[in-house]
């Protein structure tokens, strides 16, 4: 009974030494979404902050937007485009952005609510704001192929 008790003790006792990280604070997003948009700067983007509280910017003519989501003990960021699909056919929209998708695995693309657009992103979780910067042009690179794809397709179908 009594080297129950010990164990018992010693796991109760090591469960309180285990750290829990805390889901990041509305702050430390704000802080975060702070840093990426002066890294955004540095990479030639004039960024802005939109009224959904996004990263806006402008590439080779094309919208793009970041957000920024605390999840879990880091970040959860999604780059991504909109591509205006208002009067197509959306069966044609859709096996567009299949192929797009299928060619480019890692890039999602779906429809709007209002199915007036289409919505190319990327999506990865941080730690840092290292890990962003890692992975910035990357996701860019993704969402505008992926996008660029997915133009091809309608137009040559």
């Amino acid at each position: 009974m009594r080297a129950l008790k010990c164990m018992l003790v010693m796991l109760i006792a090591s469960a309180a030494c285990v750290s829990v990280a805390a889901k990041p604070s509305d702050a430390d997003v704000d802080r975060y979404k702070a840093s990426a948009m002066s890294f955004v700067r540095e990479e030639g983007y004039m960024p802005t902050l939109d009224s959904d509280g996004d990263i806006s910017f402008k590439r080779e003519g094309n919208s793009y937007w970041v957000q920024v989501e605390a999840y879990e003990d880091g970040y959860y960021v999604t780059v991504m485009t909109l591509t205006g699909i208002e009067g197509s056919n959306l069966t044609k929209v859709r096996l567009a952005m299949d192929e797009a998708v299928r060619s480019i695995k890692f890039a999602r693309q779906y429809t709007t609510t209002s199915e007036k657009s289409v919505v190319t992103s990327y999506s990865w979780y941080c730690t840092s704001i290292a890990d962003f910067k890692k992975m910035f042009s990357d996701a860019l690179l993704v969402v505008s192929t992926a996008d660029s794809r997915f133009i091809e397709k309608m137009v040559a179908e």
